[in-house]
């Protein structure tokens, strides 16, 4: 997810974070999110993307929180 100025990526299956500064770093080279002066930004990205899956059948989110390891879908059953 990216607003232009920041970058986050979340991996389904293992369940790292990646935050980039895009404005001082738009190779994205420096991981910033195992930074803690970053980690309310993390937290924010973190709670967008759970907003986003939330109720999607793939199952990434639950009770609120993302879920790493469920097994990926190529194809889904229902229209979204």
């Amino acid at each position: 997810m990216t607003d232009g100025r920041e970058k986050y990526i979340w991996f389904s299956q293992s369940g790292e974070e990646q935050l980039f500064d895009l404005t001082v770093d738009p190779t994205e080279r420096v991981n910033l999110a195992d930074d803690p002066a970053r980690a309310d930004r993390v937290a924010l990205w973190r709670e967008r993307l759970v907003r986003e899956l939330e109720g999607r059948e793939e199952g990434y989110v639950m009770e609120g929180r993302l879920v790493a390891g469920r097994a990926p879908r190529s194809c889904l059953s229902r229209i979204l």
